[in-house]
């Protein structure tokens, strides 16, 4: 049991590494294809960014959100409310409504 095992190879890293900071993809359309990124959904994720900010600010510590009146807007319809919670993906509203994330499209506080 005293046998000693060789050492392992360990080589240091000199430079920084960029791993995956950049993706593209080919997109074929019928016989044309056409060179894009991900940034065609930055739309979509600066919205999304946006109401994660806003819910933030409204649920930061020392501030009970309850008391904050705010006015949700999605496709659909305009809540005028006070937030009782997140939960999940989910808001939870005073009045026993439950709306998606992904649904509201903006948040304004009053």
């Amino acid at each position: 049991m005293d046998k000693k095992l060789p050492r392992i190879f360990r080589n240091d890293i000199d430079k920084e590494i960029h791993n995956n900071r950049k993706v593209y993809y080919v997109k074929s359309e019928g016989d044309d294809f056409t060179f894009s990124t991900r940034k065609e959904k930055k739309e979509n994720f600066d919205r999304n960014s946006k109401v994660q900010e806003k819910l933030n600010a409204i649920f930061k510590p020392g501030r009970h959100s309850f008391n904050v009146g705010v006015e949700i807007v999605t496709a659909s319809k305009t809540y005028d409310t006070k937030i009782a919670g997140k939960v999940r993906d989910c808001l939870i509203t005073l009045d026993n409504d439950v709306i998606p994330l992904k649904d509201v499209l903006d948040i304004r506080v009053k």
